[in-house]
């Protein structure tokens, strides 16, 4: 289930579904997925981000509803 919605937001605002009830597994892949697109530097349309701006942005992703604050602060903590 997981892989099927790590593309999803909390707020609805992801895809494919659209979903908000996604399960745990899907949003931690979900932030896992969008801080590891955000670092990675082989990306033709844009240039990677250092972590600790890639956090940033999850941060503000975060505050607006799109993650669950638990699992990225925890995520966080993992990175140290």
């Amino acid at each position: 289930m997981g892989a099927l919605q790590h593309h999803e937001k909390l707020d609805g605002s992801g895809y494919p579904g659209g979903i908000k009830d996604i399960s745990p597994a899907g949003r931690l892949l979900g932030i896992i997925d969008a801080y590891e697109n955000l670092t990675n530097f082989h990306r033709t349309y844009r240039p990677g981000k250092s972590p600790l701006s890639a956090l940033r942005q999850l941060k503000y992703e975060t505050d607006a509803g799109k993650f669950d604050q638990g699992l990225f602060e925890r995520f966080c903590y993992s990175l140290t």
